[in-house]
């Protein structure tokens, strides 16, 4: 076998620490999750809402985390935008890792709690980006392209923000709101 095929084998450190960043994100999603049904829901929130709620209350910190650390990393590193393919460095790797593991957790978090019928966009949405990110880690290639795609987050926290206090009935012409 020659080396360069060795290069992303499963015993890779690369693999090992794709796998081990996975890893750790869903369980650090998993425990915001469990964190938040253990403090409970606003007792505005509907009964049938509350799932709904802990969801996306682990999405907005999710797109908070990240949108905010892709403008730093973006920032930080013009590079990224120069070899999308081959740029990797400890940060976007993280970040990337990261948001991966978050993608993960919330299919099985979805998948767990409703019925696939009604979110089944979100969980396609999850798969194809899930997919592309993990064969992206365990590859070691396009953490750049994947970095600059996670951009994206940062509309996200607002959209998530926003549905958050449309679940907790704030009136939609306060100036929290707007």
């Amino acid at each position: 076998m020659d080396k360069e095929k060795v290069l992303y084998s499963v015993n890779s450190t690369e693999t090992k620490s794709a796998v081990l960043g996975l890893l750790c994100s869903i369980i650090f999603f998993q425990c915001i999750g469990i964190l938040m049904t253990k403090i409970g829901t606003p007792p505005c929130i509907r009964k049938d809402k509350q799932w709904k709620y802990r969801n996306i209350f682990v999405s907005f910190i999710h797109s908070t985390i990240i949108g905010t650390w892709c403008m730093i990393v973006n920032a930080i590193y013009p590079g990224i935008s120069e070899d999308l393919v081959e740029f990797v460095n400890l940060p976007c790797f993280a970040m990337v890792c990261l948001s991966t593991g978050y993608f993960i957790y919330d299919f099985i978090d979805t998948v767990w709690n409703q019925p696939i019928s009604r979110h089944w966009e979100v969980l396609l949405h999850h798969i194809a980006i899930g997919s592309i990110f993990s064969y992206n880690l365990i590859q070691y290639k396009c953490i750049g392209l994947s970095s600059l795609v996670l951009l994206g987050e940062v509309t996200a926290i607002f959209l998530h923000g926003r549905k958050l206090l449309q679940l907790r009935h704030v009136d939609p012409d306060s100036l929290l709101y707007r």
